[in-house]
């Protein structure tokens, strides 16, 4: 069984960084990988993994971690 959820998210630059932005005005495409089971302090943070410039490149990323 995975022990983590994947999760892609479009990001497009503004002045002070990378932002979340809506799919039509993405730069870019981060991945994000978030436990399934909670730490100790019931938490579930998702932790950066990578970027990619074709969502599909992204799909296709997390697919490939996404198997057992």
């Amino acid at each position: 069984m995975n022990e983590f959820d994947y999760e892609i998210t479009p990001t497009m630059m503004e002045e002070d960084g990378w932002v979340k932005c809506e799919e039509s005005t993405a730069d870019q495409w981060s991945v994000y990988e978030r436990p399934i089971q909670p730490d100790e302090t019931g938490a579930r943070l998702a932790v950066w993994v990578a970027d990619f410039a074709r969502k599909e490149d992204a799909l296709a990323f997390v697919e490939l971690l996404s198997h057992d």
